[in-house]
């Protein structure tokens, strides 16, 4: 998932990006940072309304021109004119700030959804679907629990520490996992890895990635 974030509040554009995690990211703090991006091929546009130099309405605009891209609001502005010149403009849904991480995470997943996104993760002939729950290597699949999904959906990307490995357990499942638990959880995951060529190596420590066998 590829997503381009507009928003002037640094704190805040960075917790948007780590609690969503998107594979690509671009954070923008201006109007025209986000004027000169929204064209580069991103999976959702998440745009403020009030910019330093301008407004989002004005981004939104600009890629309904030529693009249907998802867009959605985030914004401090609860003033039904707004709200209605953000529709107006092109914009799939807004959301009114403070903002709930986790139904912000399932308005994203639904607008992607919408929009014909396929969200799944490949390592070498290996497809994870995390929505799915499932591991699928040619005719072999394989079910996973919310826990092992969101293992996979970092480890799938980029080795991780373990700090990185727990946090998309706790953003995936709203639980927060012992190490005791994570060491139990992973040492499951690997087992089951053996019949797709695959394993994890690393430690706690030092961080995990997957590799081949």
């Amino acid at each position: 998932m590829r997503i381009c974030i507009v928003e002037d509040n640094r704190d805040l554009a960075e917790a948007l990006r780590d609690a969503l995690d998107p594979e690509d990211c671009q954070l923008c703090f201006t109007c025209s940072q986000g004027l000169a991006e929204y064209e580069k091929g991103w999976d959702l546009l998440m745009l403020d309304v009030r910019l330093p130099d301008g407004s989002g309405l004005d981004i939104a605009r600009a890629a309904r021109i030529s693009s249907d891209v998802p867009i959605l609001f985030l914004s401090s502005d609860q003033a039904e004119t707004t709200m209605l010149e953000a529709f107006e403009s092109g914009c799939d849904d807004y959301i009114v700030k403070p903002v709930r991480l986790a139904v912000l995470r399932k308005k994203v997943q639904a607008l992607l959804q919408r929009s014909g996104y396929c969200d799944k993760l490949r390592f070498q002939d290996v497809i994870l679907h995390p929505e799915k729950r499932l591991l699928e290597k040619g005719n072999h699949q394989l079910s996973l629990s919310p826990t092992e999904t969101a293992l996979l959906r970092g480890l799938f990307r980029h080795p991780c520490q373990t700090e990185t490995l727990i946090r998309f357990v706790r953003q995936d499942t709203s639980r927060d996992i012992s190490l005791e638990t994570f060491s139990s959880r992973l040492s499951t995951l690997k087992k089951k890895l053996g019949v797709f060529d695959l394993t994890i190596t690393g430690r706690r420590n030092t961080g995990y990635q997957l590799e081949g066998l």
